[in-house]
């Protein structure tokens, strides 16, 4: 649902996962955005990305 939703108004995806297409134990979110071209980064990059400071 939640890559459909991003996917339908063009949002990026934020995750601590990182793509692994041999996975076999589980689909991870990474290699779904990569299969529909969604956007994602991982959540480091979006606190970079966004500036992020804690004080």
């Amino acid at each position: 649902m939640l890559i459909a939703k991003a996917r339908s108004i063009g949002a990026t995806i934020v995750t601590h996962e990182l793509p692994n297409p041999e996975s076999k134990k589980r689909v991870l979110i990474p290699d779904v955005c990569l299969i529909f071209d969604v956007p994602f980064m991982n959540t480091f990059e979006a606190l970079r990305q966004f500036s992020a400071k804690f004080a």
